[in-house]
């Protein structure tokens, strides 16, 4: 079992892996639309590579935020895994 530093740590990573791909999809997303033109000479496929290039770069960083995220909110009982205390009063 891992301890609380750890998947700290390991969000950490996971969050700044994923801001590299948020700051880099634009470039990238350039570079294969000029590709594609350069390749098919259309610009119809240029549009579409772009937004396919926008939308699937940050997609697994994402899923590996969301589930590293996950894991630590389960291991520190926060987020949706937060239970409230029951008072004695009742």
């Amino acid at each position: 079992m891992t301890t609380e530093a750890e998947l700290e740590i390991r969000c950490k990573i996971a969050s700044a892996k994923l801001q590299v791909a948020e700051e880099l999809r634009m470039p990238m997303s350039a570079f294969a639309a000029l590709l594609a033109y350069s390749y098919w000479s259309s610009w119809i496929i240029s549009v579409i590579v772009v937004f396919a290039v926008l939308m699937l770069v940050p997609y697994w960083y994402g899923k590996e935020y969301d589930k590293v995220w996950d894991e630590y909110e389960k291991a520190t009982g926060t987020g949706k895994y937060y239970k409230p205390r029951q008072a004695d009063d009742a």
